[in-house]
């Protein structure tokens, strides 16, 4: 893949992942793209992204102010945890990686509300990790896919 054709297909990401946050506030949509850049070593575009991800979740206000970093440091921590699980089980790579991140989606709704003082419904917060959870796993499969099928097209041509 070209790197014109790479930078368009992140930016077409993000794009879609702000209407889908849009669309569905609270969603965490562009924490989707961390794993795909730690996969593929893409360091110097990781360093764009994960800005530009921070400024953009906490500019929408779909989620408390300041729990983009730490979901982002989260997810990163989880990832080189989790990855020697991916020599076994690509599909339990993946389903680690997502439940740990519905647990850490409710527990920084809840270390968030406590800080600001103000009020939760537990059934809420779980509600929308489980939600973040089935979210992650179908999304991570789904983009890893298009986007190997984007690499893929991009070096046969």
């Amino acid at each position: 893949m070209t790197p014109l054709a790479n930078t368009a297909w992140w930016i077409v990401f993000v794009v879609a992942g702000i209407i889908l946050q849009a669309t569905f506030p609270g969603l965490d949509a562009l924490i989707l793209g961390l794993p795909l850049l730690l996969e593929e070593k893409d360091y110097r575009r990781l360093a764009c992204f994960v800005p530009a991800v921070i400024l953009l979740q906490d500019g929408m206000g779909t989620q408390a102010f300041g729990s983009a970093m730490l979901s982002i440091a989260l997810c990163s921590l989880l990832y080189w945890i989790g990855k020697g699980m991916a020599s076994a089980s690509r599909i339990g790579f993946y389903l680690f990686l997502s439940l740990c991140m519905g647990g850490v989606r409710i527990l920084l709704d809840w270390l968030f509300a406590t800080l600001e003082d103000t009020a939760f419904v537990p059934e809420q917060l779980f509600h929308e990790g489980a939600t973040e959870a089935a979210y992650l796993f179908a999304g991570w499969i789904i983009l890893r896919h298009l986007r190997q099928e984007c690499v893929q097209q991009g070096t046969d041509a």
